[in-house]
């Protein structure tokens, strides 16, 4: 498909406080021909509403992966709350979902063709969300 770029938005980037407010997450077509969409993830609202350390990484993490399934790999929101795709509108809704996907969502990427073995796949993500502390 067409090429998939995630940006991350400096919360000083914003010129006053009421932008900052409005802050979170949106799509945007990067070109005017529609040939790439870019999402852009502002930190701000992450950094004023969440304790630094783990749990604000997580939440970040949580923010730019689910922005590059559901635009690049062109996932559907899940409806299952422990999913890491469960849609989220806030930052308390993104702390509380998972930083894995449900059942459902793991068998969707098998079905096309981007986790062959879906076992191996599980097994790597908590691996590498253990080794940063973020399980």
């Amino acid at each position: 498909g067409s090429p998939f770029v995630c940006y991350v938005v400096a919360p000083h980037l914003y010129p006053s406080r009421a932008a900052r407010a409005f802050a979170w997450v949106f799509c945007t077509p990067l070109d005017y021909n529609g040939a790439c969409s870019a999402w852009a993830v502002s930190t701000h609202q992450i950094e004023a509403c969440v304790e630094p350390g783990p749990a604000r990484t997580r939440v970040l993490v949580h923010t730019i992966v689910y922005c590059a399934l559901v635009e690049a790999v062109d996932l559907e929101p899940c409806e299952s709350d422990a999913c890491l795709l469960n849609n989220c509108d806030t930052v308390d809704e993104a702390e509380a979902n998972g930083l894995l996907l449900c059942p459902a969502c793991l068998r969707k990427l098998q079905r096309m063709g981007v986790a062959a073995d879906v076992p191996a796949c599980v097994a790597r993500a908590r691996a590498v969300l253990a080794r940063h502390g973020l399980l």
